[in-house]
């Protein structure tokens, strides 16, 4: 659980490196509103981020992870840290508006927190993308590709022919939700 005062620095710190990383718009920041602000990134407790403000705490784990990842590799490895970044920032805007508090008391003691909104064929990380074109931020073909392949775990063509930034991007992921499992703990 975030402070009132952890959750507005997160929110802060989100949209200052949004803008600071090319990945800001007035019309995402309009579109997501105060719903990513209190976003949950997961809805089950015992999981990661199942929390008021959830989300954007993942998605800032997930960035501290692939800076701290691009720097421990090799010299000739490394991958463009902006670019990096980005994706970070970007890749699970897909969840805003995926959970509402549950109100059920036998989900409740099952340890739903929340309920899905609606559920669609569209992957979080397909969501994510949509909600960038639809709202002026410019991907590129790669940068799509990337955030794309963390819904991909299974697709030989993903295991071979994942880019660094993509395998990055993945491993941050995992490694973010590991480390906020363990705070609920």
């Amino acid at each position: 659980m975030l402070t009132k005062e952890q959750l507005e620095k997160n929110v802060n710190t989100y949209f200052t490196k949004l803008k600071e990383y090319n990945a800001y718009s007035d019309d995402l920041f309009k579109y997501l509103g105060d719903q990513i602000k209190y976003s949950p990134a997961t809805n089950i407790n015992n999981l990661h981020g199942c929390f008021e403000g959830g989300l954007i705490a993942y998605i800032l784990t997930i960035t501290r992870y692939i800076v701290k990842l691009n720097e421990i590799i090799p010299e000739n490895q490394k991958c463009d840290k902006n670019y990096l970044i980005k994706i970070a920032l970007l890749s699970n805007i897909g969840r805003t508006f995926m959970y509402k508090k549950t109100e059920e008391e036998w989900k409740i003691k099952k340890g739903y927190t929340y309920d899905y909104v609606e559920l669609n064929l569209m992957s979080i990380y397909e969501r994510s993308i949509v909600y960038c074109y639809k709202n002026g931020i410019n991907l590129s073909e790669s940068e799509a590709a990337d955030i794309l392949s963390l819904g991909k775990d299974e697709e030989k063509q993903v295991v071979y022919f994942n880019s660094k930034e993509g395998k990055l991007l993945k491993l941050a992921s995992e490694l973010a939700i590991e480390e906020m499992k363990k705070q609920v703990k």
